[in-house]
């Protein structure tokens, strides 16, 4: 068993080396078409890859790269996107203020362009983080306002938040 897990670990990791490759090269392309809604969008996949392989200065590097390109693109909702996953980063580097900041931003530019899903997501990252930091009560608030709103239809998201909410009780 220990063996068979070494190479599936080897196996993701080579794949996911591949994986940075095929987007650094997509960037190259989209950059050369002048296209920056698309080279922000290679830099979000780059930078999920890098997160996930563990190179988390270079993935935060690519997610913020990719949040100008968006914003000069006019792009809401990727823009939103980039935050909210630098505001993960951030989380789990134990930048608490950074995080809040970011996940503030990201509902804010979700919100404006009407992405209620995105903001959905965001409000329940910001209520985690909350219960990490022990307010309780702005914690409860964000668990709230995500179940209150008429686009929770998945019912994993709903079933998160109600779970959650026990955390603060």
């Amino acid at each position: 068993i220990f063996s068979a897990r070494r190479a599936g670990d080897q196996k993701t990791a080579e794949s996911l080396a591949a994986a940075s490759d095929e987007c650094r090269q997509a960037i190259r392309y989209w950059r050369q078409s002048a296209n920056n809604r698309m080279e922000a969008y290679a830099r979000v996949v780059l930078a999920d890859a890098l997160r996930s392989s563990g190179r988390i200065t270079e993935a935060a590097e690519n997610y913020d790269a990719a949040g100008e390109l968006a914003r000069r693109a006019g792009d809401a909702l990727l823009l939103g996107e980039t935050i909210n996953k630098r505001g993960s980063i951030e989380l789990n580097l134990g930048q608490i203020e950074a995080a809040d900041l970011s996940y503030g931003r990201a509902l804010d530019v979700w919100q404006k362009a009407g992405f209620q899903y995105g903001a959905m997501a965001v409000l329940n990252n910001r209520a985690l983080l909350k219960t990490r930091t022990g307010e309780w009560n702005s914690a409860l608030r964000d668990f709230q306002a995500l179940l209150r709103s008429s686009e929770l239809t998945d019912i994993r998201l709903r079933a998160a938040a109600e779970n959650n909410i026990g955390l603060v009780y």
